[in-house]
C-alpha cells in the first residue's frame, strides 16, 4: 500500500549489499521503518520527538492538541530534576498548572484528569494518523 506519507520522508542512506540480503519487500520496508523509528528514538525530548514523528512520518496532527499536551510533558521533566518545582519561565508560560503551598506543581485529582485526558487525545490523533497512514495497522494497537 502505497501512503501519502512516504513522500515526505528524509533522505538517508542503505547500502545495496543490505537491501539485497533482505528476502522480501516486506523485510525491505521493515528495515527501512526500523531505521526511521531508530532515527526519531535518539530524541531525547519527547516535545521534539513527538514533532519530528509528526514531520518526518507526514502525519496531520492538529497542532492545537500537541500544544495543550506540553505543559503535561514538561511537568515530567520537572518533576524528575527539579523536585516538582517549575521555573518562573514555566508559570508565567502555564499559569493554569497549580502549584501546592510549597510551590511544586499540585498533584491532584484534577491535575491528574487534565493530564490523561490530554496526552490520551494526542496519542489518540496519532494512532489514527499512523494506521490511516498505513504505518500500522488496527491490530497492531495493544489496549
Amino acid at each position: 500500500m502505497k501512503s501519502k506519507g512516504y513522500q515526505k520522508f528524509e533522505t538517508f542512506k542503505m547500502q545495496a549489499n543490505d537491501v539485497l540480503r533482505l528476502a522480501t519487500k516486506e523485510d525491505v520496508i521493515k528495515s527501512v521503518t526500523d531505521q526511521v523509528f531508530q532515527q526519531l528514538e535518539s530524541e531525547k525530548s519527547t516535545i521534539e520527538l513527538l514533532q519530528k514523528t509528526k514531520n518526518k512520518l507526514g502525519l496531520n496532527i492538529a497542532q492545537e492538541l500537541i500544544d495543550e499536551s506540553i505543559p503535561y510533558l514538561k511537568c515530567r521533566h520537572i518533576f524528575v530534576h527539579s523536585d516538582g518545582k517549575p521555573n518562573d519561565e514555566f508559570k508565567e508560560k502555564y499559569p493554569d498548572i497549580r502549584l501546592d503551598s510549597k510551590g511544586r506543581i499540585a498533584l491532584n485529582m484534577e491535575f491528574l484528569n487534565a493530564a490523561y485526558k490530554s496526552v490520551n487525545d494526542l496519542l489518540k490523533a496519532y494512532d489514527a494518523e499512523m494506521i490511516s497512514n498505513h504505518y500500522i495497522s488496527q491490530t497492531e494497537l495493544v489496549g
